[in-house]
């Protein structure tokens, strides 16, 4: 009997496409660049990804990385990513 099934949210639940989420987020194309260097390409991403740094840690480590001057637009693509984290409809019907 199966009792527990895990499922990965990137590309499998949602669509996870860094150039679309970084393009929403942003308002130019050197914003775009910037999120998804400064962001989604970081040690803190990935670590995030794995499970060994908390949210508030990650969120903390790049604030102190980031410029002045770009640090709100990496706080807001922090806080705001996933509302561009799109479900793929077909697999709302299969969790269920």
């Amino acid at each position: 009997m199966i009792k527990n099934i895990v499922l990965d949210m990137g590309n499998v639940c949602c669509k996870w496409d860094v150039s679309y989420i970084a393009s929403q987020l942003a308002s130019s194309l050197e914003e775009k660049d910037y999120i998804i260097k400064h962001l989604f390409q970081t040690k803190q991403w990935a670590q995030l990804d794995q499970g060994v740094l908390s949210l508030q840690d990650a969120k903390k480590q790049l604030i102190e990385q980031i410029p002045d001057e770009k640090r709100d637009l990496i706080v807001y693509a922090f806080e705001h990513w996933f509302d561009y984290f799109d479900q793929f409809d077909e697999m709302e019907e299969f969790i269920k």
